[in-house]
């Protein structure tokens, strides 16, 4: 099943800039995230940052779309996410 993902940009807290490909905790199948979520407390976050899937770290990592310069989309296979 083709999922929608992103590349972004943004501005860390240090100021250094961060790319990241991504894939929203929305577009997610809830097999997948069965699999990957652990138990734990839910951190809060800022209005501005959302928990998404990092495409190249394959883990969870949070984006800061405040601060975000560059979003594309584009299409990738749910198979791929963990590859």
């Amino acid at each position: 099943m083709k999922i929608k993902a992103f590349d972004g940009t943004f501005v860390k807290k240090n100021g250094d800039e961060r790319n990241m490909r991504f894939v929203k905790m929305d577009d997610l199948s809830d097999s997948f995230k069965i699999t990957t979520l652990k138990g734990g407390a839910q951190r809060k976050l800022s209005p501005d940052f959302e928990v998404v899937w990092d495409l190249d770290a394959k883990g969870y990592r949070t984006y800061n779309w405040s601060t975000s310069k560059i979003v594309e989309s584009f299409e990738i296979d749910e198979n791929e996410l963990l590859v």
